[in-house]
């Protein structure tokens, strides 16, 4: 399972160094670094896809902040 996590953080990696202000890859990629457990990341990620208008379901946010405080 761990590997189709690192592939598909490798997918929303490629789509945003081609479209870095793709809103849902950030998100989606804030979700897979979760998974991963690259929890300060996932929060970047999450908060660089609110700034560009993408909302998430209050649960992502609420998962991120049982393993780490909000940056």
């Amino acid at each position: 399972m761990l590997t189709r996590y690192q592939a598909s953080a490798e997918q929303w990696r490629e789509v945003l160094s081609r479209e870095p202000e793709h809103p849902e890859a950030r998100g989606r990629l804030a979700v897979v670094l979760y998974y991963l457990g690259d929890t300060a990341g996932a929060w970047a990620e999450l908060h660089s896809a609110e700034a560009a208008g993408q909302d998430y379901p209050p649960q992502l946010r609420e998962l991120l902040a049982e393993r780490m405080r909000e940056p």
